[in-house]
């Protein structure tokens, strides 16, 4: 089955009628010619194992194989001439495009703007460089046309321009018909080229440079913050890497206050608590220009286009004095796009000037309102006047119109690219029994054909990936067919053979970048501590924009230093955003964008995107709420600091609301810890009796002081390389961590300072009674375990992560009287809505703080939300999924306070996989009861 299809030349299409069109060889460019691709996942290093996750792809035409559909139902300005678009008239339509494919069909949606006269061309860079490579074609220059009346359009790929390699032995211009490479050039050899574009009435040239990308024991990391007694590979280790950058001082500068604030703030514990036990790298790599590009349409406004958020809610609560209950529900930006589509005209093609602009305004306003009730396309989908909140809303709505402006792309050695150019839009999948066809008129088929200006990512906030006219297309690895582009398994090579620029203190046999190969495993580089650095990567974007992402195979994070939402907030005509450096070429017609490099850096943000990000490394998922859903098990499993309700049922389990059982949470079962000890080296269970473990030098005094006291010790395996546990230290059950991660009431028997080793046997009261000494993972006790005394309360019972009274009140209170007991700290229901589907019944996405209830005899911390329990929602979700505490770095990482921070939960999590010996000193963090 294919992934995904792609079209050639783009999702943005421009057609010209003029019949003087034609190329440099005089052959007419009326008519472009279509081909579409379907994309099938394959392994670029071992392509005989398609399910590996360095996959790329191979693609086939598909072409012939699919439908077409065209909106607005009868529009004459495009026609289909088999699988040639021919214009008709001026003005704009969208396509779809259907490709069946099994059970399931790939839809994508194209728009096509037919203009009269094409009036000049340019580069839409003002520097160009490209990798070298033996096979791929990697880089695609952009090409922008300026058409009639000043309009603009991306013609990269059209063929419109000829491209020409002027030397050959550096530069190929790339013509594989059996692949999407339209407009694509090879670096064949390092060094300086370049290219030139030919129309009839116009020759230009583009410089290029080839670089290396491959460079085997690359000498180019610095030290930030390196213990040089022990061995890289021994420890935890991230890395920064510059992207967009020019200037190195700034670059370090930037790595410098990262690192700092990361390990010495408390609001970003337990970082500080582990700062000698993970080591910092940066890497710099000089882009050729400041900054990257910019893939987002400008608006009237000067902020990028679409003005939306990340959610998909369709409306939002304002305050209205004269609504019941003083709020009243109105549609978000996005909804109204969907509804109505996109201003084609700004505030100045509407007649507003400085004088006019309060009286203006307000009439355009009530002109639009009165054209939209009016519009049967518009009502059909359900349109409704009163949910606009008030005239100002369809101002800024107008302030989105596209500006006549496509910024130029950036340079950037990487080629990141903050948000999704119209023409690079990704197709995705629906179920074939609910094909949506042109066939009548539907409300969803108009829907539909309003995604082209509603990605699945919100541009406002620049989500940042690798640009696809950077990487060829064989090479991207997608996430569900949305725009998540990274190109892993080169990126990862690529780091995998950076090295350092001093000479290595000791381990001078090891290259340093293998810390965060994918590959990297403790057996093979002889790792007596079982770490794992990869995914504690860093791309620092320097870009004007706020954004960040996660790469789709969780090796690395894209975190971009700006401060800004949108280029710039200007609401009167006669603004000019000042990041705008707009160069008009009067003779040539050409207006090129350039956008200013960034001046300030949101440190606060940044940080704390860092952190929340590098979370995910150690396994922890996202705690906020995305999408008005419940959770499927499979979408909250992956973490450990999530479980899905599947997985602590109550004992019955009513439709509405579903009881759980507290007991059966998996952080419930963890203890608090009094002093700790990390095993160093993989031990296994070969006397049911007895064990002798490795430890750290620095351990065997606190090892003597509890044997000296007759402290009984416990053991819990960090299990994060057995087979079923793909990288997560805690299981699904509960009961499963208590009987095969756990073992208590331990004594010891003898300490071997000189060998660093100590040896634990079982007693009367241990669970189990004997150590297993049969089957492949649970007779291993492996590095990174750790040996603890758990804390007692005074009356010697053991102390949990969850305290006593709060688990208690999970367990015996109930959601309501018709219920059994056993509920969370936070529900995420309206108790009072009757609708027979559960997610109607859910609540709106929040991703405030959750206080828990009041429990009777326990004074909890000063900050209520700071109680562990659990507490419903988070994964993204809304429903069925449970977090720790009420407020943490994994729900909301910008906030500067203490909600801002990890939940200690996360904490022990982090700590337990970086340095177990550090446990008891985490302690002092548990957000226990007050004093009276």
């Amino acid at each position: 089955m294919a992934e995904f299809i792609k079209i050639e030349p783009s999702t943005d299409v421009h057609l010209v009628k003029d019949a003087n069109f034609k190329d440099i060889n005089g052959t007419s460019l009326n008519q472009l010619n279509l081909k579409i691709w379907a994309a099938n996942p394959t392994n670029l290093a071992n392509p005989a194992d398609p399910t590996d996750r360095t996959r790329g792809y191979l693609y086939s035409e598909v072409t012939s194989a699919c439908q077409f559909d065209f909106f607005p139902i009868g529009q004459n300005i495009v026609t289909l001439n088999g699988t040639s678009l021919v214009p008709s008239n001026k003005g704009v339509a969208f396509m779809q495009i259907r490709f069946h494919d099994a059970s399931e069909y790939h839809y994508l949606i194209v728009r096509i703007s037919v203009h009269n006269t094409f009036e000049g061309w340019w580069f839409g860079n003002d520097k160009f460089s490209v990798f070298r490579d033996d096979v791929f074609a990697h880089g695609q220059p952009s090409i922008y046309a300026l058409f009639e009346n000043d309009e603009v359009g991306d013609i990269t790929g059209h063929n419109y321009v000829t491209l020409t390699s002027n030397d050959p032995s550096k530069i190929e211009i790339a013509n594989v018909a059996t692949k999407p490479y339209r407009g694509r050039i090879r670096g064949v050899a390092v060094g300086d080229g370049s290219i030139t574009g030919r129309t009839p009435a116009k020759q230009r040239s583009l410089n290029v440079k080839i670089l290396e990308f491959a460079v085997n024991n690359n000498p180019i990391l610095k030290r930030v913050q390196v213990d040089q007694t022990l061995a890289p590979k021994q420890k935890h280790n991230m890395l920064f890497i510059g992207e967009g950058f020019t200037d190195e001082t700034k670059f370090n500068e930037v790595v410098s206050r990262t690192t700092h604030d990361l390990f010495d703030l408390d609001r970003h514990q337990p970082y500080k608590l582990l700062k000698d036990d993970i080591n910092v790298w940066s890497a710099f790599q000089k882009s050729e220009e400041e900054g990257i590009t910019s893939g987002a349409l400008i608006t009237a406004k000067g902020l990028s286009f679409p003005e939306f958020d990340a959610s998909d809610a369709d409306e939002e609560e304002v305050l209205d004095s004269a609504a019941p209950g003083g709020k009243k529900k109105v549609y978000t930006a996005k909804k109204l796009t969907e509804l109505v589509g996109v201003s084609d005209k700004g505030l100045i093609e509407r007649g507003v000037t400085n004088q006019n602009y309060n009286t203006q305004t307000q009439a355009i306003a009530e002109a639009l309102k009165t054209a939209w009730r009016a519009d049967p396309v518009i009502t059909s989908l359900g349109f409704k006047a009163s949910k606009i909140h008030n005239n100002q809303q369809i101002i800024n709505w107008v302030l989105q119109t596209p500006m006549g402006l496509l910024p130029q792309a950036k340079d950037s050695y990487y080629g990141f690219i903050a948000g999704n150019r119209p023409g690079d839009l990704v197709s995705k999948t629906a179920d074939i029994s609910a094909e949506i066809t042109s066939a009548s008129p539907s409300a969803d088929f108009v829907r539909r054909m309003r995604e082209w200006y509603i990605p699945n990512d919100s541009n406002k906030n620049f989500p940042p990936t690798v640009d696809p006219r950077k990487w060829a297309p064989d090479i991207y690895h997608y996430e569900n067919n949305i725009y998540s582009r990274w190109v892993s398994y080169f990126l990862r090579k690529h780091i995998s053979q950076f090295n350092e620029q001093q000479q290595p203190a000791i381990d001078t046999a090891f290259n340093v970048g293998r810390c965060w190969a994918d590959d990297f495993s403790p057996a093979i580089d002889s790792n007596p501590h079982e770490v794992r650095s990869a995914g504690l990567v860093c791309f620092l974007i320097n870009t004007v924009m706020q954004g960040r992402s996660a790469n789709n195979t969780g090796f690395f994070i894209g975190a971009i230093i700006g401060r800004l939402d949108g280029y710039i907030d200007f609401n009167h005509i006669e603004d000019s955003p000042p990041i705008f450096n707009i160069a008009i070429d009067l003779i040539e017609k050409t207006r090129k964008l350039n956008l200013t490099p960034q001046i300030s850096i949101n440190y606060n943000s940044l940080i704390g995107m860092v952190a929340h990000e590098f979370g995910h490394s150690f396994k922890l998922g996202d705690e906020y709420e995305e999408f008005k859903q419940n959770a499927e098990s499979n979408e909250i499993e992956d973490s450990d600091n999530l479980v899905h309700l599947d997985h602590i049922l109550g004992t019955v389990t009513p439709n509405f609301p579903t009881p759980i059982d507290p007991e059966k949470i998996k952080w419930a079962v963890l203890h608090r810890i009094k002093q700790s000890i990390k095993i160093t080296e993989t031990a296994t269970f070969a006397d049911p009796d007895s064990i002798a473990l490795k430890v750290s030098a620095s351990d065997i005094d606190k090892l003597n002081t509890i044997k000296t006291q007759g402290e009984k010790v416990f053991i819990r395996k960090l299990i994060v390389n057995f087979t079923s546990q793909d990288n997560k230290q805690l299981r699904f059950s509960a009961n499963d961590i208590l009987t095969k991660d756990i073992f208590s009431n331990l004594e010891i028997i003898s300490i071997d300072a000189a060998n660093k080793e100590v040896k634990l046997k079982v007693t009367a009261n241990s669970v189990p009674a004997h150590f297993p000494i049969s089957g492949t993972e649970d007779v291993k006790v492996p590095a990174g375990s750790v040996i603890y005394v758990p804390k007692k309360a005074s009356d010697g019972s053991l102390l949990f992560l969850v305290e006593k009274k709060v688990m208690e009140f999970m367990k015996t209170q109930k959601y309501n009287a018709n219920v059994p007991a056993g509920r969370a700290l936070s529900e995420n229901f309206d108790e009072t809505n009757s609708d027979p589907d559960p997610e109607i019944r859910l609540d709106e996405v929040s991703d405030n703080k959750d206080s828990p209830p009041s429990i009777s005899g326990f004074k909890g911390p000063c900050k209520d939300y700071k109680v562990i329990g659990a507490y419903e929602g988070g994964g993204t979700f809304v429903g069925k999924a449970y977090r720790p505490s009420g407020a943490c770095k994994m729900r909301d990482d910008g906030r500067q306070d203490d909600e801002g921070a990890f939940c200690f939960v996360c904490k022990y999590l982090i700590v337990s996989r970086v340095n177990a010996s550090k446990l008891d000193a985490l302690e002092a963090q548990y957000p226990g009861a007050r004093r009276s």
